[in-house]
């Protein structure tokens, strides 16, 4: 209860507010040493926190799936394929019977006995809402693997043995289909900057949007609405450029853009040769 001196009343105000907190360390058949935090106030707001890795590891025991753990990570895997699949398993795992079932345990006002009864528990993952109340995990881990796929793609290019003419004289010549698009002039100080932008790891789950490239390429604010246009539609050209290039690919039916294989080699390359120091090459 919080007073209001406007109008002269108590009310209820949600606040965070420090209270005593209980918790319960289990081993469960499963997720193994677990822990559990029950605030001491209502609304009773629970933690349940588990280790998706020791649910792994012990997936991988069952399965016979020989591996190397150092305190949470796994230092080996002998069969990496069969232990993705395992994991994969994780996002139909039955999380709602399995929360409600501990929230039980530890909450004394849950239950089919319990008086007064509370309703039961609107279940989330680090804040973030699922669907139905349920832990939809099926999705998080679909866009965990995009994720580490994206990084994967970037990291390819690492150590790629290949003479630099060979990968960026293509992009340096001009483009007469579908219609012509003029050569790029990947170390130029006009092009190079842009392929920094789209290399940044910021983007790498969500992608690049056109006002995303004018706050870091245009910083200069625009000081009416036709001066804002057009510094939009100078990074549209630019994304058609390079996309017609096939540096990018535009995502779906948004408004974001990603590297493509071929882009991240090129704009890797590219930016690398404008910082090289050429003396000890030429000693």
């Amino acid at each position: 209860m919080h007073p209001n001196r406007e109008k002269r009343e108590l009310q209820w105000v949600a606040r965070q507010r420090k209270c005593l907190q209980l918790y319960f360390y289990r081993i469960d058949r499963d997720f193994g040493l677990m822990h559990l935090r029950l605030p001491t106030w209502l609304p009773l707001r629970l933690q349940v926190c588990v280790n998706g890795r020791e649910w792994l590891a012990r997936q991988m025991q069952r399965a016979g799936i020989k591996y190397q753990q150092q305190d949470n990570c796994f230092t080996s895997i002998a069969d990496p394929e069969g232990a993705q699949r395992l994991m994969d398993r994780l996002g139909e795992y039955p999380w709602a019977r399995w929360l409600n079932r501990w929230a039980e345990w530890v909450n004394p006002w849950l239950g089919p006995r319990a008086r007064p009864r509370l309703r039961g528990y609107y279940w989330m993952v680090r804040w973030y809402a699922l669907r139905k109340g349920m832990v939809d995990l099926r999705r998080r881990l679909q866009l965990r693997r995009a994720a580490n796929a994206r990084y994967l793609e970037a990291l390819a290019v690492v150590g790629e043995e290949c003479p630099a003419h060979r990968i960026l004289d293509p992009v340096s010549q001009p483009l007469k289909e579908p219609r012509r698009y003029r050569a790029l002039r990947p170390i130029s100080p006009e092009d190079s900057p842009w392929f920094g932008v789209l290399l940044r790891g910021e983007f790498r789950l969500q992608g690049v949007r056109n006002q995303d490239l004018r706050k870091h390429l245009l910083p200069e604010p625009a000081s009416d609405s036709s001066q804002g246009r057009k510094a939009a539609a100078r990074v549209t050209r630019q994304l058609r450029l390079l996309r017609a290039h096939r540096l990018i690919y535009r995502e779906g039916r948004t408004y974001s853009y990603r590297p493509t294989q071929k882009g991240y080699t090129v704009m890797s390359i590219a930016l690398k040769f404008r910082q090289t120091d050429f003396a000890p090459l030429a000693a």
